[in-house]
């Protein structure tokens, strides 16, 4: 409960390092790994010059071709208490996983979190999530779905204010 209530109070400030981020924000916390697809970032970065993509977390990889591009924020990592402070400012959230035998069997917390701050979530085809929520999420596999579920989600075509 307390992540929905901070997460989703617009009377408190934004940190400032995302507060100076333009919108719409496509946002992402977790981890920073090798789940993380750099080269679809890259590509739905370059294909949308108004979109925003904002990644919280450990940096475990190396981000340098995503740091170079000025519309991916890599902010590293934040207490779990601030993590609804840097949700709230996020349009979109995403689970921008590389689709592979390790990322087909994860159950991410994140998407809870997501749902609990009322954002629609973009996210690989999971298959325990397709198969709970998958009427709620937006999932995409490859740059051009995603650019279109991100365009979707950011229309709010799914209801996600009752999830958590």
């Amino acid at each position: 409960m307390l992540f929905r209530s901070r997460a989703t109070d617009l009377e408190q400030p934004l940190p400032e390092d995302i507060e100076a981020i333009p919108h719409p924000i496509v946002g992402y916390f977790g981890a920073v790994d090798e789940r993380i697809d750099q080269a679809l970032l890259l590509q739905l970065a370059e294909k949308e010059p108004t979109w925003q993509f904002v990644l919280i977390g450990p940096k475990l990889i190396d981000l340098s071709r995503l740091e170079a591009h000025p519309r991916i924020h890599c902010l590293g990592l934040r207490s779990y208490q601030e993590l609804p402070d840097y949700c709230r400012a996020f349009d979109v959230g995403t689970i921008p996983f590389v689709l592979n035998d390790v990322t087909r069997h994860i159950n991410p917390t994140k998407l809870l979190e997501y749902f609990a701050a009322r954002k629609p979530v973009v996210t690989i085809p999971i298959p325990d999530v397709m198969k709970f929520y998958g009427e709620l999420v937006f999932p995409a596999e490859g740059a051009q779905q995603w650019h279109q579920q991100i365009s979707s989600a950011l229309h709010h075509e799914k209801d996600t204010r009752d999830l958590a």
